[in-house]
């Protein structure tokens, strides 16, 4: 809510990403899984504690300003991790593909 009301003052449009985290993704591929097992062994909960810091942003209600992407990779069936919050570039072009609609809406169309 802070940075919002600072984007208002400062009159700006801002729009917040809920990013996709390992510890988020529905299915690890390739060496996602053991990155994720020991993640998990370090950060105990860290899934529990990110879909709460999300479900909190999300319930808002900001509807037209935060963007959910934690189900971004969930559909790509290639390795998009390359540590526990580092992408390599399949996972930076899932991201970049979500994104465009958002920074490059479609002009309506001219009548």
């Amino acid at each position: 809510m802070a940075a919002n009301a600072y984007c208002r003052a400062a009159t700006l449009h801002c729009d917040f990403v809920l990013m996709p985290l390992l510890v988020t993704r529905q299915s690890p591929i390739g060496t996602e899984a053991k990155l994720a097992q020991t993640f998990g062994g370090l950060y105990p909960r860290l899934d529990v504690l990110a879909r709460q810091m999300y479900r909190s942003a999300l319930d808002l209600r900001l509807t037209m300003q935060v963007h959910d992407f934690t189900a971004v990779f969930d559909s790509n069936s290639e390795q998009v991790y390359l540590d526990g919050g580092h992408n390599n570039e399949a996972g930076h072009l899932a991201i970049v593909d979500a994104l465009l609609p958002i920074v490059m809406p479609t002009p309506p169309s001219k009548q």
